[in-house]
């Protein structure tokens, strides 16, 4: 288990000189912290996040907010003198203590015109790690590079899922958005170290290239081939990333874009406006729907009318061979083949059409047709055969006319239609931005549609972006195909070097193999994130017959379902939210084989009644394989929460300001 034993802050904020050991004293890891709201629960959650990321990630406007430095420190320094700002944060695991020191120097001037002290930072802030055994005597270790510092920092509290650590129980909504899902898979995925089979398939690949490239050197191989699939490999995976990248930020795009229609939305004065634009935005996505398909169309016309054109003499010629040839009855008669050879069989028995003797001459004759059938037949049937396929093909050309006008009157309907919708849409949107009412220190419609036009521009700018990239990863995994299958064309000639052949030969099932266990075990991780978290969301809350199961998808997506199989994840109510999230957070640190600390403020500020007792108590249980540090309110701190937190589970301190509200004082345990 991972644990914080001591937080110590010198001259950080409303922390002039504070420190705080977490030591074992009950059979729970559990530590609680109360304080008033404003005298620093959430600097004391900000200052373990600046200490490891040099930043402040639960402030409300960074560009607004003060300076690190305790002011009073500031204002008692003389001027010249340089005062370092530092948090130090001791963990244990395991073996060995990892203290995480970050410290900022400021230098003092005064301030001409006010005549008060301020500050000018020196340089950045600067983190140190260091190691020390717990039982050997070895030496400490001191990492002190940017690299070593950032590697132990994501070792254990990885900046990608910071909230999943340090959670901030008012700040629901950004547990469940697509950019966090793709930041936990990521880091889940690195922490489990599935990261390592991705490598090892990428360095057998490279190996098996190696020595294919060795295998064919003294082939006269054109060896630019490989060059050429090593630059369309990069090209596909630098596309991919992009996209990957227009993704998150379409995702973000699109939250902002919805916020600003429901605030749109939810204002009277322009409500009606702004549910016709959704109106005639569904009916132009549906138009657009209805080009693609147009355009489609009009593909398969030239495609279809180029051919019939081009072939159209010699169709016309043959079907007039064939009517010529069926009127001057060129053609022969279609006997029954099968009649002529029974007759061949028995021809003891008088003939059935003139119910003569067949003799030997007349057998001759019947072997004879029967030769003459074999040829004919075939002939004849075969232009019957054929003659239909030609009148129709004959009689499509001829209407051309009637089907391309159709064609072009859905295309120009279609335009027209979809310019009226962007008129009306252009309408609405120019009167928005120029909109002004006596309430525009409330809500500023004019800012609102201006930022929302703007951010539409750049979601179709991207999505064309995002569409272009699509068209050339398809067309360079085309090239990417035709050059493998060339090198693989160029080994198999090689009777040679039988060795290289068998190391191509293993090292190629090697990296199959290493993505078969890959996918296998990022399987078995999501299935155990899932089940985890779906048992803790179960005991959190009181419900028991409204929710029936819980699923993550491929991009670490949850969908809560009911009974009836309906997806009611965005009906969860506050209270629901928050056991999910922590149920999620939960699963993570399990699974991903890191039992690190977590430390929560507000905790269960968005719960009550039941459902408080219930969080309440599976986060006690929690507690006794997990170090849990909650940041309460007095009011939070209730009494059913007391009744269940009391100091002979839990280490409770007290926070509370010095007279002048400058620092904390005492840290009462």
């Amino acid at each position: 288990m991972i644990k914080i034993e001591k937080i110590e802050f010198f001259n950080y904020r409303q922390y002039r000189n504070v420190s705080i050991s977490f030591s074992d004293k009950h059979n729970y890891q559990l530590h609680i912290l109360r304080a008033k709201n404003g005298t620093g629960k959430t600097t004391f959650l900000n200052g373990i996040l600046w200490c490891l990321y040099a930043k402040e990630y639960y402030i409300n406007d960074e560009s607004k907010a003060l300076k690190v430095i305790n002011e009073t420190v500031v204002q008692d320094a003389n001027v010249n003198d340089i005062i370092e700002v530092k948090v130090r944060l001791t963990i244990s695991d395991e073996d060995k203590y990892v203290i995480f020191e970050r410290g900022q120097k400021f230098n003092i001037f005064e301030d001409p015109l006010t005549s008060l002290k301020q500050t000018i930072e020196i340089g950045k802030p600067v983190l140190k790690v260091i190691e020390n055994p717990k039982f050997t005597y070895e030496n400490s270790k001191v990492y002190e590079t940017d690299d070593e510092t950032q590697r132990i920092v994501k070792q254990y509290f990885d900046e990608d899922i910071y909230s999943y650590y340090f959670f901030d129980g008012e700040n629901l909504r950004n547990y469940f958005d697509k950019k966090n899902a793709s930041k936990v898979k990521d880091s889940i995925y690195s922490l489990s170290q599935v990261n390592l089979l991705s490598n090892a398939s990428r360095r057998t690949e490279v190996l098996s290239e190696e020595k294919s490239r060795e295998l064919t050197k003294n082939k006269n191989l054109d060896l630019s081939v490989y060059d050429q699939v090593d630059s369309l490999k990069d090209e596909i995976e630098r596309l991919e990333k992009d996209n990957h990248d227009i993704e998150v930020n379409l995702s973000v795009i699109s939250q902002r874009l919805d916020d600003l229609n429901s605030q749109l939305a939810g204002y009277k004065p322009v409500r009606d406006l702004q549910l016709r634009r959704e109106e005639l935005d569904k009916r132009l996505k549906k138009l657009e729907k209805e080009k693609d398909d147009i355009f489609t169309r009009k593909k398969e016309f030239i495609r279809t009318y180029y051919t019939l054109f081009h072939l159209y003499p010699r169709l016309k010629s043959t079907l007039n061979m064939i009517d010529y040839k069926e009127k001057h009855g060129e053609l022969p008669p279609r006997i029954d083949k099968r009649q002529v050879e029974e007759l061949l069989e028995n021809h003891d028995a008088n003939c059935p059409m003139c119910d003569g003797e067949l003799n030997d001459h007349a057998i001759d004759h019947l072997k004879q047709l029967l030769l003459e059938l074999e040829v004919s037949s075939q002939s004849s049937n075969y232009l019957s055969s054929i003659k239909g396929g030609l009148e129709n093909a004959i009689g499509r050309c001829n209407n051309y006319q009637n089907e391309c006008q159709s064609l072009l009157n859905d295309e120009k309907n279609n335009s027209d239609e979809m310019d009226d919708v962007k008129q009306k849409l252009d309408v609405i949107s120019k009167y928005l931005m120029t909109y002004s009412d006596d309430h525009t220190d409330i809500i500023d419609i004019s800012k609102i549609e201006k930022e929302r036009n703007e951010l539409e521009y750049e979601r179709s700018s991207k999505e064309q972006r995002k569409g272009a990239n699509e068209v050339c990863i398809k067309q360079d995994r085309e090239k990417l195909v035709k050059l493998e299958k060339e090198i693989k064309e160029l080994e198999k000639r090689d009777n040679e070097n039988t060795l290289l052949r068998k190391q191509v030969t293993t090292l190629r099932s090697l990296t199959n193999a290493f993505m078969v266990v890959k996918k296998n075990l990022m399987d078995e991780i999501k299935i155990e994130i899932e089940k985890n978290t779906w048992e803790s969301f179960k005991n959190m809350i009181w419900k028991k017959e409204t929710f029936y199961s819980l699923e993550i998808n491929d991009e670490y997506q949850m969908t809560v379902k009911n009974y009836n199989l309906n997806d009611m994840t965005g009906s969860l109510s506050a209270t629901e939210s928050m056991a999910l999230a922590y149920s999620f957070t939960l699963a993570i640190h399990k699974t991903s084989g890191r039992n690190c600390p977590l430390v929560v403020d507000s905790p269960l500020g968005r719960v009550s009644d039941e459902n408080r007792v219930n969080m309440a108590k599976e986060l006690l249980k929690i507690s006794k394989d997990k170090q849990i540090i909650m940041l309460f309110t007095p009011d939070e701190y209730s009494s059913e929460v007391a009744d269940i937190y009391d100091d002979t589970v839990a280490s409770i301190r007290d926070l509370s300001l010095v007279s002048n509200e400058s620092e904390i004082g005492k840290v009462v345990l």
